[in-house]
């Protein structure tokens, strides 16, 4: 942990920057408290402390055991991680499908609104989520924009994908895809919530603007899509409210 607060300002992907940030502050805050554990973790992985700082947050009991096991070379990443999603009472932590998917989305609307802002250069608020198109495609939001000329704005979260690959091996789909929308709506904003994929998917939208550019016939408005970087913070109000009273 010690080595990572050294490496934190080399950090140029924010999502790691933002996760990184918030273990070493936790691993800090246990210094007087938690004496014991601090010491199991000054040498610890990102990866471990990121988990046991989520597991504190509602079960002190049983991060304390994990890291003691932990410190005598019992359990992995993994291993850990499987264990405090099982015993972790709420949120989207453990979901799979459906059930994920929705629960990311709602954990998602303030990063969303904040991205369309910065690539809209406007507010904005939600004003629908989860709509299927016309042509069945799901749209998980519609913003419009709160000042100058009314702008409806739809927005698709890419994936999220557990394996970070498929960003980039999907990326010309969901770009596709969002093309397909924007003669429905003013703009069309692919929220990508992996920065280190968001050049791929700029590259892969310049494309097919210029491609659109080239073939356009008509007086109508070129479709318009975006590509912005979506920040998901995977704490909680509660994971946060209960770090924060770790604090002296």
């Amino acid at each position: 942990m010690q080595r990572i607060a050294l490496q934190l300002k080399k950090h140029k992907d924010t999502t790691a920057l933002r996760r990184s940030i918030f273990a070493y502050e936790f691993w800090r805050s246990l210094a007087d408290p938690e004496p014991v554990l601090h010491a199991h973790l000054a040498d610890a992985p990102l990866s471990i402390v990121e988990v046991i700082a989520r597991w504190y947050t509602f079960d002190r009991t049983g991060a304390r055991e994990a890291v003691e096991r932990w410190s005598r070379g019992v359990g992995t990443v993994r291993s850990i991680t499987d264990e405090m999603q099982a015993r972790r009472p709420k949120g989207f932590y453990g979901r799979t499908g459906l059930a994920f998917e929705r629960e990311y989305a709602a954990a998602a609307e303030p990063g969303i609104v904040e991205a369309v802002r910065l690539v809209i250069g406007r507010p904005v608020s939600v004003v629908a989520k989860g709509l299927k198109s016309p042509g069945g495609v799901s749209v998980d939001f519609v913003l419009a924009t709160k000042d100058g000329e009314p702008t409806s704005i739809a927005v698709l979260i890419v994936g999220p994908y557990t394996n970070a690959k498929n960003y980039i091996t999907k990326s010309a789909d969901w770009v596709g895809r969002a093309y397909g929308l924007a003669w429905l709506y003013d703009v069309v904003v692919l929220a990508v919530p992996s920065e280190t994929a968001v050049a791929d998917f700029d590259a892969k939208n310049s494309a097919m603007r210029r491609e659109i550019a080239e073939l356009k016939t008509s007086d109508r408005k070129a479709p318009q899509v975006l590509v912005a970087s979506l920040f998901v913070d995977p704490f909680s109000e509660e994971d946060h409210g209960a770090l924060a009273r770790l604090s002296p």
